[in-house]
């Protein structure tokens, strides 16, 4: 008998009891295998959870990566203190529960920001990737592997150095072939462009594999790319904001396809041209396509919406060339992540400004796999009298997410780092099928 996902068995007696999880959907997405686009109820909100607070210092870039072994959630985070910036990090369980923060990397006088993490459920550990200021004028993208319970922490490793300033990592998981690859933005030095750039690194021993500039042309500015992998076809999209000229400039969205070796390139992918100024990309991988997202802002203006398009596995963008909207408002909306689960789709959070009164709050929304529109309201994610600052969002197979999120929480002078469950509502059908022996 074939079981679908969402759907648990239980022997007994002779009976076979199968309670069914709807997700979100209902009974109308389980006909169409997750992909419908039935109205679902607003998801469930867990707590806020109590990530980081209390130092007196400012906590930011907070990311998070879901350990499907553990069923937990590694938060990120930059800790900055007079002089230095260090990475911490703690994990968080799927009921919210909190264990104990640690270190990942820290030394006097240093600088590490920006991390990005991912999971290897292979070797149980995460990758953690950073920008490292080496000196006043040099940065480069250092890594950090780190098990799954923080009890083992490797020595930071660079994983480029060169004269160049490298910032601004990303990273995703094969689980294939077992590795990471690891992108970032190039900023040449003594110029006004930028590349983007990737490397492969071996989950089990951190060796650093191939090497591979992914898209340059000078005067041309490239920044701050995501990658999403697809195990479909064994290879990744990365995605990123592309300024012709200058950075004075409207950015536009654009994304390479590689193999997961690095030894097929595609040509640069248009996602979204024209009208406006797009940027702060993010990307993730559903079932053999990719959803990109991205802020787009009416140049010259505070009036910004958050848009998506998806990209099939083949690398070619679908639905309106200018993608659609999750969100469009009298506001400012910014720095938006995605992030995939199969039991919910995509879930899409991201800051909200709405000008007056001047509180920054959470918003999210979801788009289901497969389609080129939002499937149902935005929704609050963060609304407490705070500016949130930043958020990332990382779930579970079964569709239940965190999202943690930068901000001066409670009347907070300095930047804590807080996060918040969303979960869906399930609907329990019980059905009974009898075994005859």
């Amino acid at each position: 008998m074939k079981i679908t996902h969402g759907l648990t068995l239980t022997l007994a007696l002779g009976l076979l009891v199968l309670p069914l999880v709807a997700p979100a959907g209902g009974l109308a997405q389980l006909a169409t295998g997750g992909t419908g686009l039935a109205a679902i109820q607003a998801p469930v909100l867990g707590p806020y959870l109590d990530i980081w607070s209390g130092d007196g210092v400012n906590n930011w870039g907070a990311t998070t990566a879901y350990n499907r072994l553990h069923g937990e959630y590694l938060v990120v985070w930059t800790n900055e203190r007079s002089g230095s910036m260090d990475i911490y990090a703690r994990r968080v369980h799927s009921d919210g529960r909190v264990e104990p923060w640690f270190c990942v990397v820290t030394g006097p006088g240093k600088s590490y920001y920006a991390p990005a993490v991912a999971y290897s459920p292979a070797q149980d550990q995460y990758l953690i990737v950073y920008t490292h200021d080496v000196t006043t004028t040099n940065s480069d993208v250092w890594a950090t592997a780190v098990s799954w319970n923080g009890g083992w922490i490797s020595n930071p490793f660079p994983i480029r150095q060169e004269a160049e300033h490298q910032q601004n990592p990303a990273v995703a998981y094969n689980s294939q072939d077992d590795e990471f690859l690891v992108v970032y933005e190039n900023g040449w030095t003594g110029s006004n462009f930028n590349d983007i750039a990737a490397r492969r690194v071996r989950a089990s021993d951190r060796a650093l594999l191939s090497w591979r500039n992914i898209a340059s042309g000078a005067p041309d500015l490239r920044t701050r790319p995501d990658v999403a992998y697809n195990g479909a076809r064994n290879e990744y999209l990365i995605a990123y904001t592309y300024q012709p000229g200058s950075y004075l400039n409207p950015g536009d969205v654009y994304g390479k396809v590689t193999s997961a070796d690095m030894g097929t390139l595609s040509s640069e992918i248009s996602i979204r041209t024209g009208a406006g100024c797009q940027g702060e990309v993010s990307a993730a991988a559903g079932p053999d396509e990719y959803l990109v997202v991205w802020q787009d802002r009416v140049c010259g203006t505070n009036e910004a919406n958050i848009y998506a398009r998806r990209v099939n596995g083949a690398g070619e963008p679908q639905g309106p060339a200018a993608g659609f909207p999750l969100t469009i408002a009298p506001a400012y909306q910014t720095l938006p992540s995605v992030a995939y689960g199969a039991g919910c789709g995509y879930l899409v959070a991201w800051r909200h400004v709405p000008g007056t009164p001047q509180v920054w709050d959470v918003y999210g929304r979801y788009v289901r796999p497969g389609h080129d529109a939002a499937a149902d309201a935005e929704f609050t994610i963060s609304n407490i009298p705070s500016w949130d600052t930043g958020e990332d969002v990382a779930c579970a197979p079964s569709g239940d997410c965190l999202v943690v999120m930068d901000n001066y929480a409670g009347g907070a002078s300095d930047l804590e780092i807080q996060g918040r469950m969303v979960a869906l509502h399930h609907v329990y059908l019980p059905l009974v099928v009898r075994a005859y022996h």
